[in-house]
């Protein structure tokens, strides 16, 4: 079963669409666009089409960095690497956002988007204030240990691997 899900990792990760580096840097750059647009714009339009919509962007996220830990080579831009994985972070974080707005009335208090970023990435970090923390939903409960575990995954393994290959690069140089 591993070897199948990594080699769907390695399948979507080596698309000659993924070895352009504008295209990646525009999809990147339109990701991170698209859900700031859900959690502002499309949760109040959209409702429950924004979670899936930004459900479908959190996977691709995480599959194309399981492709960076697994398969990724030593970069061509150290600076661009970091900055990239910095960048998807933070559209992780505003994926969970929109879950959050969209579940609003079920945390200690009324919740908007911007409490719903705030918790995400308070979360996201594993930093927990404790201000704010889900009430009755268990589907919210769900959703944010979730999106800790993603946050672990991000911090413990993605930034490390992605730290590594650019310092291969800068002492390869």
């Amino acid at each position: 079963m591993w070897s199948v899900l990594e080699g769907f990792v390695a399948a979507y990760f080596n698309l000659s669409l993924w070895r352009t580096t504008a295209v990646v840097d525009l999809w990147v750059a339109l990701r991170f666009g698209i859900v700031v647009f859900l959690l502002w714009i499309g949760v109040p339009w959209l409702g429950s089409w924004a979670a899936v919509a930004a459900f479908g962007l959190l996977l691709e996220v995480l599959l194309y960095q399981a492709g960076v830990v697994i398969r990724g080579g030593i970069p061509k831009s150290s600076l661009r690497l970091l900055l990239l994985t910095i960048a998807s972070y933070v559209t992780v974080g505003l994926c969970f956002a929109v879950f959050y707005a969209l579940l609003g009335n079920h945390f200690n208090h009324q919740i908007g988007r911007f409490d719903s970023a705030y918790f995400s990435f308070v979360t996201l970090g594993t930093i927990g204030f404790g201000d704010i923390f889900p009430m009755s939903s268990r589907l919210l409960k769900v959703i944010v240990v979730a999106e800790h575990l993603a946050g672990l995954y991000y911090l413990a393994i993605v930034l490390v691997v992605a730290v590594d290959l650019a310092r291969k690069k800068w002492n390869a140089a």
